[in-house]
């Protein structure tokens, strides 16, 4: 599902990046505002799981866990302690990937909420094929990650690590 972005150079290279959008939930606080494939498998999610913001996706090292699976990092969701958004109120979320600082921040209607540190950078395979997908998960083959009830503007998706400044 969703609306899938035409395929362009600037998604190839994933060392860095921001993602950022205008959002008003509706009466399901659910579900995907972007997410990108590399190489078909959902390595970027961004949403919301119950009105609260998260990003997440799979990095370069190894799960500390189960050294053979990539590990996944994730910042917010349903099951973090910050304000949930108001429903059908807009509000700018964004989310940044530094790869000087080895840091994935939240950034919600100005305010940084939430950082998770010592993350590598996205799993990217040399020549890696990606797939940007606005509302979904580009394929739909999860019914769960459609953002179906909202509005999002003003979405951007950026190749470098913007500042807060910048964000704000």
């Amino acid at each position: 599902g969703g609306v899938v972005l035409p395929r362009q150079k600037r998604f190839e290279s994933l060392s860095e990046w921001t993602i950022e959008a205008w959002i008003r939930p509706g009466a399901d606080g659910d579900g995907l505002i972007a997410g990108a494939r590399v190489n078909g498998a959902l390595s970027i999610k961004f949403g919301l799981e119950n009105y609260v913001p998260y990003a997440s996706f799979v990095s370069s090292s190894p799960d500390p866990v189960n050294p053979l699976i990539n590990r996944v990092v994730k910042v917010g969701g349903g099951v973090d302690t910050f304000t949930a958004l108001a429903a059908d109120e807009w509000h700018h979320v964004a989310v940044v990937y530094d790869d000087e600082e080895f840091e994935l921040a939240l950034v919600v209607d100005g305010l940084l909420t939430r950082t998770v540190s010592n993350v590598f950078p996205v799993d990217m395979p040399a020549g890696g094929d990606v797939i940007v997908s606005l509302g979904g998960d580009g394929d739909g083959t999860d019914p769960d990650n459609a953002f179906t009830d909202g509005f999002v503007d003003e979405f951007r998706f950026w190749r470098t690590a913007r500042t807060r400044a910048l964000i704000e």
